[in-house]
């Protein structure tokens, strides 16, 4: 088992989880700024979850033509063109189209889990199967928390104290 591409496809799904994380609890009241009603709210926030659906197996079959490590760096940099225009977003139109964006492209979860597979050897997969589910649980502990902070208005970030509790319970 090779460490390096290990760790780097870890901390890739950590970074996407992470973004992700964020912005979920805080899109309805992004989206309510450009005067959104709930429907298209929703609308919206489906899109990502309808696109990724989309992508996942066009990135799933680029990555068996291509290989695995520029499928994902090209998934990588669509999440950073979808969360860059998300942020310069002056319309709700581009809202949708950032979502969009990060959608297709966030379907990398699927090429990561293969990149995953491939570098690693039978006797270890167990383990690496515990490493490769961290990332999720880590991002999403940890962004959910400070988005919760975010939407009510704190300034400061969120004690981290019990994620750190709960991850260094996990053993391995």
């Amino acid at each position: 088992m090779k460490n390096k591409p290990l760790i780097s496809i870890i901390l890739v799904v950590f970074i996407d989880l992470l973004g992700f994380s964020l912005i979920l609890p805080l899109l309805p009241y992004y989206a309510e700024t450009f005067k959104a009603n709930q429907t298209v709210t929703g609308i919206l926030i489906a899109s990502y979850a309808v696109m990724q659906l989309i992508g996942a197996p066009i990135l799933g079959r680029l990555s068996d033509r291509f290989g695995r490590r520029p499928v994902l760096l090209v998934s990588v940099f669509g999440t950073f063109l979808g969360f860059l225009l998300l942020g310069f977003a002056n319309a709700l139109w581009m809202l949708f189209v950032s979502r969009i964006i990060d959608g297709i492209t966030g379907g990398n979860l699927s090429v990561a889990q293969a990149y995953i597979s491939d570098v690693t050897d039978e006797k270890a997969d167990p383990k690496v199967s515990v490493w490769s589910a961290l990332p999720s649980a880590s991002a999403s502990s940890l962004a959910l928390s400070q988005a919760g902070y975010s939407a009510n208005g704190a300034t400061r970030f969120p004690p981290l104290l019990p994620q750190l509790q709960f991850h260094s319970s996990i053993s391995f």
